[in-house]
């Protein structure tokens, strides 16, 4: 790519990507990548907010909680802080935080309604109502199993060392 925006651009595709293929490792290398040298804060702040949510299914609470801390006080406008609210609701449901849990996403149904992110609130409602009804499970959190095809190996072996490139340069 010629220009850094759109460099941008084909880095999250490939990062939703990666995610959408349970590659988290990989998804966190691109989210990191972003994260560093994105060309607009609206960028950062987005790979930021997968970054965390990647802590958070990946059940890493300290990650969660940076990141959650990171994001909390930062103007990030009203599409990423719905998001980020659901997330934040979502990952304090994983670790078993079900009160501060129901808290933020009553904020997160109250704030994307407001609005009109109306599928935030949707799936905070969804969210919501799935940690009054469910007892929070008793043991150790186990990561899910990670799927590596051959043919996308190159892809994520460069995503890796940028990451490496990127991180050492800040």
């Amino acid at each position: 790519m010629r220009k850094p925006a759109d460099r941008d651009f084909v880095l999250e595709d490939i990062a939703v990507l990666f995610s959408e293929l349970g590659l988290n490792d990989s998804a966190r290398d691109t989210h990191l990548i972003l994260a560093a040298t994105g060309q607009t804060k609206l960028l950062r702040w987005t790979a930021t907010l997968n970054l965390m949510e990647l802590e958070s299914l990946d059940g890493t609470e300290e990650g969660f909680d940076a990141y959650a801390k990171e994001l909390a006080d930062l103007p990030l406008g009203f599409w990423i802080r719905s998001h980020y609210l659901l997330f934040l609701g979502e990952g304090l449901a994983r670790f078993g935080r079900v009160e501060a849990a129901e808290k933020v996403l009553r904020e997160a149904i109250s704030f994307a309604e407001a609005n009109q992110v109306n599928e935030v609130a949707f799936k905070s409602q969804t969210v919501l109502s799935s940690v009054r009804s469910t007892p929070r499970p008793a043991g150790p959190f186990v990561a899910p199993v990670q799927w590596s095809p051959q043919e996308i190996a190159p892809v994520i072996a460069t995503i890796s060392e940028l990451r490496k490139a990127a991180v050492a340069a800040q």
